[in-house]
């Protein structure tokens, strides 16, 4: 595979996201109402996504609103760790909205939307909170291993 190469964001694409961020306190009263008004978390995150899937959602086009929402506030809140930054990642597979920690190093790639996708495929609930977690922690590992090693 060849090594990811990445380009910063036009305004378009920083709009969209802030489109997304927006539209999570919509998406967190509709599913969480309990959460309605309080500022974006993981647990938060967590709760919208777990009612969300509760109700089956099949549309394409709501699974899509559902999937960016809390995709994107959960890259969102790994870019507000101080760890990653949004980018454009091309790599073998294409190019997508990224977020990258370590880069021109270990290139630590999440693709935010993709990995929620890849949990609505599976079905999957209640794995935000643990997953940013630890994806934090192999950072911080891999950030170890290199200053270790002299990098």
């Amino acid at each position: 595979m060849n090594t990811p190469t990445f380009r910063e964001l036009n305004d378009a694409e920083w709009q969209w996201i802030e489109e997304q961020k927006a539209q999570l306190a919509e998406f967190s009263s509709q599913h969480s109402p309990s959460d309605a008004g309080a500022d974006a978390s993981l647990d938060i995150l967590d709760r919208a996504w777990t009612s969300w899937m509760a109700k089956g959602e099949d549309d394409l086009d709501s699974v899509n609103v559902a999937i960016n929402v809390i995709g994107i506030n959960f890259g969102q809140m790994l870019v507000d760790s101080g760890l990653f930054h949004w980018v454009i990642a091309t790599d073998d597979y294409g190019t997508d909205l990224a977020v990258v920690a370590l880069e021109g190093r270990a290139n630590v790639l999440v693709y935010p939307a993709d990995f929620v996708s890849k949990r609505w495929e599976r079905r999957e609930t209640d794995f935000l909170s643990a997953a940013y977690g630890q994806i934090l922690d192999q950072v911080e590992q891999i950030e170890r291993e290199w200053r270790a090693a002299g990098r």
